[in-house]
This record gives C-alpha cells, structure tokens and sequence, in this order.
C-alpha cells in the first residue's frame, strides 16, 4: 500500500473562539489522519483584533489581509506564538494528539519578502521554499510522528518578525512539503457572482473569478493561497467550513461539499 501524502491543514483563529466544536473537529478528524504525517497552520484573526482593539489601535485590512504597523508586532505575536498556538497545542494533546507548537520562524525559518504595502507583513518567497530551514524541522517532527502546529509569525533575513497571512503560509508549506493542502473556513464554499457555492473550480477559472468582485476579503486571499498551492505541487486543494467535521473528512476524501480548487 502506498504511504499517504503529507496533510496541510489550515484554521482561522475564529475557530479558537468556539473550543467545544474545535474540540469535536479534532476529536473526529484524530483517527481519520492515524498514519498520515500532517501539519496544522493557524491565524489568530479575532483574538489579534480583540487585543489590539483593548490596546486602544485600530485594525485596517486590505484585500483580506492585516496591515501590521511596527507596534503592532509584539500585540500579535503573544497572540499568535503564544496564546493561540499554546492553546492549539494544549487541546490537541487532551485528545491524544502528540503536537509541538512552533512560529515560522523556527528552525532557520520560512523564507519571506516583505510586503512593503502592508506594513510589517511577509510573504512566501515561492522560490526559495524547498529551501532547508523550517522544513527540514517539519520533516524531522513529522518522521517521529508529530503533528507540528504552526503560527503565522515570521520573521525577515533582519531578525524583524512579520506577520504573515495563515492562508497563505499554509500553501507555501504544502509546496514545501509536497503535501495536500485543506485550508478551513468559516464558510462553507467559494461563491460565485450569483452568491451560489463553487464545489470544483480550475485554478485558470479560479484567477479569472478573482479579477471580478465576486470574491472578497479573507476568502479572495483563501482562493489565492487554493490556486498557487495547486499550481506548484499539481495536486488538488479543498477549502470548507470547519464547524462540520463531517465535511471536512468528506474534503479529505475528495467528496467535499465545500469547494475543490484543482488544475
């Protein structure tokens, strides 16, 4: 029998708000991935603006990410780094997942660029992916079986520690790793311009609805990262709603109710 593919998971930090159903989804997805290497990447959206609001700054976004001012950086990485990812980390354990917490910063770090429009935010170097650093930690985790749980905190060549968007950090270590890549929404599938689901999608036509309005916000960039993924590890993508375990097994095993986002 062959060996499964490695699994990229991503979940939005709005998940963290509801531990009882994020308690459920691991709960059942935990026999579903026994034998697969696999590998959580999290946000920490609300959480990152409930701080930052109770710290008297202001949250602006463009095209579904965060610009991240300099004092806002140490705000969101005790969110993301520590709050979120502890919290992550300590849930998954109580459900017998052995996890380890880890940033994008670990083990030599995620190559990044700086996304010079957005403040102190990163971007993958798509290039420069399959490059060591976090990687080859991955890897090593991965070979002793343990679920790494990833934050979107990064930091650039200077030491500067970026905020990085998760969607996005998820692809890149699907095409880092050669893995599937399911990115977890609070919504059920990609829209289209009627407002109705998209359950398969090319990553051609899946560009050419990203030129319209159709799709905005956190769920163009979802789209973006679904596409780039595919396109650089050829294999399919799929986005659903997390508060269904069921259709996120249903997602694992190609029959997703959400959207598929393939070549």
């Amino acid at each position: 029998m062959n060996k499964p593919s490695p699994l990229v998971i991503k979940l939005g930090g709005a998940a963290l708000e509801q531990p009882k159903a994020l308690e459920r989804l691991f709960t059942d997805l935990h026999p579903v991935l026994e034998g697969r290497s696999w590998v959580l990447v999290h946000g920490g959206g609300n959480q990152v603006e409930q701080w930052l609001a109770q710290l008297g700054h202001t949250t602006r976004k463009r095209d579904g990410q965060r610009i991240t001012e300099l004092n806002h950086v140490p705000i969101i990485a005790a969110a993301l780094a520590g709050s979120s990812n502890t919290e992550l980390v300590a849930l998954m354990q109580s459900i017998g997942i052995t996890s380890v917490g880890l940033s994008l910063q670990d083990g030599g770090g995620l190559p990044l660029l700086r996304a010079e429009s957005l403040g102190e935010v990163g971007a993958p170097d798509w290039p420069t992916i399959a490059e060591c650093g976090l990687l080859c930690l991955v890897k090593t985790l991965l070979s002793h079986h343990y679920v790494p749980v990833i934050s979107s905190l990064g930091a650039a060549t200077n030491g500067q520690r970026l905020n990085v968007n998760a969607d996005l950090a998820a692809a890149a270590l699907a095409v880092g790793l050669s893995a599937d890549l399911l990115l977890l929404s609070d919504i059920d599938a990609v829209m289209d311009a009627q407002h109705q689901p998209i359950h398969r999608i090319s990553t051609l036509a899946a560009v050419d609805l990203m030129s319209t309005n159709a799709v905005q916000g956190g769920m163009r960039v979802k789209l973006a990262a679904a596409v780039r993924a595919t396109e650089l590890t050829r294999r399919q993508t799929a986005i659903t709603n997390w508060q269904s375990p069921a259709h996120v097994i249903a997602s694992l095993q190609d029959q997703s109710s959400g959207t598929i986002v393939h070549l």
